[in-house]
């Protein structure tokens, strides 16, 4: 399946880009997560926050063909 996958923040300046279309063998957010370090290591370093179809979304989160998937770094306030 083909999604759309987003970054955001310093995830932007990592991957050197904000946007790519993944061809996608996997079933869920787990699955997508080990394809994106596996493209961009340095991002394995990091802790990653995922919003399916601007929701967020855990590891279990079942992708479909189409879904826009966005990657973001962890946030913290206070």
């Amino acid at each position: 399946m083909k999604l759309s996958v987003r970054y955001f923040a310093m995830f932007t300046e990592v991957t050197g880009t904000s946007n790519e279309i993944l061809e996608f063998e996997g079933t869920n957010i787990m699955q997508l997560k080990k394809v994106i370090n596996d493209l961009h290591p340095e991002l394995s370093r990091k802790g990653m926050m995922v919003a399916v179809n601007e929701r967020y979304s855990d590891d279990s989160t079942i992708l479909a063909e189409g879904d826009t998937v966005a990657i973001f770094p962890p946030v913290s306030g206070g």
